[in-house]
């Protein structure tokens, strides 16, 4: 999920895919590549109550960071032999009311994945760190002490070795994958984000509330198109620095890889003679939309 989780493009379109309507789409940068990524983030946002046109509303959110397996695919081919599985060091995703309600914005981080030594995976705490980075230093519970054993939170990444010609590898195209690893990936990974409760107003003329993901991380000119951060020129330090809104850091298996993100769809409309980053502001018709009574 290293340069997996950087590279990889969408299409260009400013209508709404075929995802389900939880499926609020990000537009990322990250310290691998100087491209921007585009993902689909699952929200959920479940009122407790019909809503009502200028009342306090209570509503869950929750979901989860997703990357699909064709971002995975590219990080594959920059580590020898391939991985199987990465590491969540940490990562959070902010949901926004873009129109129809007031009320702050509100964190998800990760949901509780247990903590477990990369050889072994034997059971560590983390508070027995030793000094170093995050996600690539040693621990005390995980033998041998090294960089290369850190204290993890694993996720496996779906693969298959069934590599033999019209075999599952082969008919989703990955012959080459399995030619170069002895097996190939089959699917993405989703990192589930922990369900908090948040209570909002309605807007007394409002018809719906719009929910998505942050988007005032980056700065966005006159035709909606977003200005990306630049990342890649830095990798250890963009990896060790805060986290934004919308973000994660990972290692796969010790490569570091930092995202950040602002929501956002790729659009022809954004790139120019100077750029082809392409990523634009996301249309009302990509958010989780709530009536209102």
């Amino acid at each position: 999920m290293t340069a997996g989780l950087a590279l990889g493009c969408a299409e260009f379109s400013d209508q709404p895919e075929e995802e389900s309507v939880t499926q609020v789409p990000l537009s990322c940068k990250s310290n691998v590549t100087d491209t921007t990524t585009y993902f689909f983030w699952e929200l959920t946002v479940d009122a407790a109550e019909p809503i009502q046109a200028g009342k306090m509303f209570t509503v869950t959110l929750g979901g989860a960071i997703v990357v699909p397996a064709i971002n995975i695919d590219a990080g594959q081919t920059l580590i020898a032999g391939g991985f199987h599985e990465v590491n969540v060091v940490d990562g959070q995703a902010t949901v926004h009311v873009r129109s129809g309600a007031v009320g702050a914005d509100q964190v998800l981080r990760i949901a509780p994945i247990p903590y477990v030594c990369a050889i072994g995976e034997t059971e560590c705490d983390p508070d027995h760190d030793l000094e170093g980075t995050p996600g690539l230093r040693g621990n005390s519970d995980c033998q041998p002490e090294s960089d290369f054993n850190p204290c993890a939170r694993m996720l496996p990444i779906p693969t298959s070795s069934d590599c033999d010609p019209g075999g599952l590898c082969d008919s989703l195209g990955k012959s080459g994958q399995c030619m170069v690893n002895t097996f190939c990936v089959t699917g993405g990974v989703r990192v589930p984000l922990e369900e908090i409760t948040a209570q909002y107003v309605a807007e007394a003329d409002a018809t719906e509330v719009l929910f998505g993901w942050d988007e005032g991380t980056w700065d966005l000119d006159e035709d909606r198109c977003w200005s990306t951060p630049e990342l890649h020129h830095a990798p250890f330090e963009a990896y060790e620095e805060p986290m934004g809104p919308n973000a994660f850091r990972i290692t796969a298996p010790v490569f570091p890889v930092a995202m950040e993100c602002t929501m956002g769809i790729a659009s022809e409309r954004c790139i120019t003679g100077e750029s082809d980053e392409g990523a634009r502001w996301a249309p009302d018709s990509r958010l989780v939309a709530l009536p209102i009574e």
